[in-house]
């Protein structure tokens, strides 16, 4: 089950503790300063504020930075997409497959009644049991319970 959450920066309190705080203080930074304050408080988002800085002095790497994402983008709309097709595919088959078990059924539930129909009008007109089983396919068991 995916879940989408909101977080609304212009709302976050000045004080706060734990990790998503801190990644809130960092995409609402207002300057250079205040992330580099970020920094000295978690490894990874010192990562991300050298990558930021870095990418932010250099207009080709953020190009780079920006095409990078947008293939990364791409490619998991492309699974998504192939993922969707396959389940679809995947329900028109098993749909079809048991509309032609169902039917298959249907008609076999549907000859045996026939020849139940057609074993009962011999038996009434009087043949022998032996005839009528061999003329219906109904065992002489089955002829003689009718």
């Amino acid at each position: 089950i995916q879940s989408i959450h909101t977080l609304e920066l212009p709302k976050l309190p000045d004080e706060g503790e734990g990790r998503l705080y801190t990644w809130c203080r960092f995409l609402d930074a207002e300057d250079e300063d205040e992330l580099r304050g970020l920094a000295d408080k978690d490894p990874v988002i010192e990562k991300a504020v050298g990558m930021l800085l870095k990418l932010s002095e250099d207009e080709v790497l953020r190009y780079r930075e920006d095409m990078r994402q947008k293939a990364r983008w791409s490619k998991m709309a492309r699974e998504d997409f192939v993922h969707d097709q396959g389940k679809a595919e995947g329900l028109a088959e098993g749909k079809a497959e048991g509309l032609a078990e169902g039917k298959a059924e249907g008609l076999a539930e549907g000859e045996v009644k026939a020849q139940v129909t057609i074993a009962h009008n011999l038996k009434e007109a009087g043949l022998p049991f032996d005839i009528i089983a061999q003329s219906t396919g109904l065992s002489l068991d089955e002829v003689a319970g009718l």
